[in-house]
């Protein structure tokens, strides 16, 4: 069982925002992804969930040889030559 944090932090401006910092003995890892909630009481609630992130947006993509896969499939999706009426008046 995890131990409470009894500890009275205060809020900060930042930019547009406001923020509450975390103690580091709250072992809460940085870049996680929480949803929040403010109750009726005016608790606020952060409950961990875990997000699929679009991998275009991460790293794992910047290295990724796109052109390799074109020369390996030998087609370039979107680029393929016309083989009936499809770039044609109808």
């Amino acid at each position: 069982m995890a131990t409470a944090i009894n500890k009275i932090f205060k809020t900060r401006k930042q930019g547009n925002s406001v923020s509450i910092g975390i103690a580091k003995s709250a072992q809460v890892d940085p870049g996680k992804h929480y949803y929040f909630e403010k109750d009726k009481a005016g608790r606020l609630i952060y409950t961990p969930v875990e997000v699929n992130e679009n991998p275009w947006h991460t790293d794992a993509f910047i290295n990724y040889d796109f052109e390799d896969d074109v020369k390996k499939f030998g087609f370039n999706a979107g680029y393929e030559k016309s083989v009936g009426r499809e770039g044609g008046q109808y």
